[in-house]
């Protein structure tokens, strides 16, 4: 068989494996051929309910099994999914259901104020299905005399539409990022290639679903024949440790947030994790402190610190042997994908020159779902004819073909009439010992002109003391120093275990703007 779609590869997994456990989710083991029957009956019920190649699909059932076989049975009818956050605020559910125009909608144990936003679409939707996670399985043993063999003829081609992924939406509405069959298979032959991942592995998540870092743990899971353990959101828990531990994984994606937590667990409760043989990361840079307490909780892991865009999943890693060497930097670039720096014109810089990043290969979007004119501000046609990301990040490339972040186009600023890059000091801020965390934004609190705000994340109190903010101040131009110094205990996090960035400037002001009271 020709593997160019990915429930092709499902199935090629499924037939080499059938009878070895493929996923692991809410205390339910599930083997290969359940997998694969479960998509198939499910995709008849879709069938049913006149699901068409193309048509758009909306998940929204949180780390779940009903997740994972909704969008195998999805792509089995030739169609596209989308998963959405599980806690999704109601604007930009109302947002993505309007944006996406979906002909079905799959969701589990949602809210209520949630549950008004479906039905407010109602008369567009052409099938609303609300089950909870539990009926799920007995909803598929009870339809298992629906499986029909012509349900394994698909239509697509590896250039059609397989997934639509949301952006978080931070900065303004969030855009829908069409990856293609090809896109996504690319992506996950590159990545599991320089991760080694093998049959007998175990990957654990503790990642949300709709994040495609969490998403596509399961899919490197089931396309490689491992086992994949899904967990539910664990960012503020204290279960993480045991749980890789019961399960022996050997595989564990972290952020820097899974990372802290995994080091406060670690110094409660100890433990033995040898099973434990790589940590990947991304998402944030990892400063050389958690990546020596990662080692500490894993010795026998090798550590992947990993850079990407959703635009394009994966682009860079920094191999394990050379991450203390360049610990600041996002890597080199991840097998069959091409990355370079160029200028403003559009020419390629010399090394160690600043300009933005530039990625060609299979992985690159499609484009933005409903939204011509950003991606043209996005794809382009180089001249072989190659497609052409270019991302707005500013970086440098050394000698040795590594690359170094730089900020955000959207994220310079002008601040006291020069431009400031929040993002350099940022790192030099995290590198500090009392530190796990900073992040720095400008904005008026008390009156018109733009005040520097560094917030930092941090467990010692000392970090409050004048003499510790004075050793901050020290870090920044004399022409733009910080006007205040927030400190605390663990910044507030997205669903996806990024920076709430919005909710920690908010509560940065208001903890200044309360202290300027209480000092009238």
């Amino acid at each position: 068989m020709n593997y160019y779609l990915l429930q092709h590869m499902l199935k090629k997994s499924c037939d080499t494996y059938p009878l070895k456990i493929g996923i692991i989710s809410d205390g339910f083991e599930f083997t290969y051929d359940e997998i694969f029957k479960d998509a198939i009956l499910f995709s008849k019920y879709l069938h049913q309910n006149n699901i068409k190649r193309q048509d758009r699909v909306l998940i929204q059932s949180g780390n779940s099994y009903v997740t994972i076989i909704a969008y195998w049975a999805i792509l089995m009818c030739d169609a596209v999914a989308c998963v959405i956050d599980h806690a999704i605020d109601v604007n930009q559910l109302d947002y993505v259901i309007s944006d996406l125009d979906p002909t079905m909608c799959i969701a589990s144990n949602i809210s209520e104020l949630q549950h008004d936003i479906y039905k407010k679409y109602a008369h567009k939707i052409q099938k609303l299905f609300f089950i909870h996670q539990h009926d799920f399985i007995e909803f598929l043993r009870k339809n298992e005399n629906l499986i029909f063999e012509d349900l394994y003829y698909w239509v697509n081609t590896e250039q059609n539409l397989a997934m639509i992924i949301y952006t978080s939406g931070s900065t303004g509405n969030p855009k829908g990022v069409m990856l293609s069959h090809r896109n996504i298979i690319a992506a996950v032959h590159s990545i599991s290639s320089y991760l080694a991942i093998a049959a007998d592995d175990r990957i654990i998540s503790f990642l949300p679903m709709h994040f495609d870092y969490g998403f596509y743990q399961m899919l490197l899971s089931l396309l490689n024949g491992a086992t994949f353990v899904l967990e539910k959101n664990l960012f503020n828990s204290t279960k993480a440790l045991s749980l890789i531990q019961k399960y022996q994984a050997t595989i564990v994606p972290c952020l820097p947030t899974i990372t802290n937590i995994l080091n406060l667990c670690f110094q409660c409760f100890g433990g033995n994790y040898d099973s434990v043989l790589k940590i990947t990361n991304t998402g944030e840079t990892m400063t050389a402190k958690q990546v020596a307490q990662l080692l500490n909780i894993f010795p026998n892991a090798k550590i992947y610190s990993m850079f990407g865009l959703t635009e394009c999943k994966r682009c860079s890693y920094v191999p394990p042997d050379q991450l203390f060497k360049k610990i600041q930097s996002v890597g080199i670039p991840i097998p069959n994908i091409e990355m370079w720096i160029e200028d403003e014109h559009q020419n390629k810089c010399l090394p160690n020159t600043i300009g933005e990043l530039v990625i060609s290969g299979p992985t690159v979007m499609l484009g933005y779902w409903n939204n011509s004119l950003e991606t043209q501000k996005k794809i382009y046609n180089g001249k072989n004819g190659a497609r052409q990301l270019r991302t707005g990040d500013f970086m440098i490339q050394d000698e040795d073909g590594y690359f170094y972040f730089k900020g955000r186009r959207d994220h310079v600023i002008k601040f006291k009439g020069i431009k400031f890059n929040p993002s350099i000091y940022e790192k030099i801020v995290s590198e500090m010992d009392e530190i796990n965390r900073c992040y720095l934004f400008v904005s008026t609190i008390d009156s018109n002109s733009n005040r520097l705000f560094v917030c930092l994340e941090t467990e010692f109190e000392a970090t409050l003391s004048n003499q510790f903010q004075l050793k901050i101040r020290k870090l920044f131009p004399s022409s733009q120093q910080p006007d205040y110094v927030y400190s605390i205990n663990q910044f507030p996090n997205l669903s996806n275990g990024k920076l709430n960035k919005i909710l920690l400037q908010k509560l940065a002001k208001e903890y200044f703007l309360k202290e300027k009271d209480n000092v009238h």
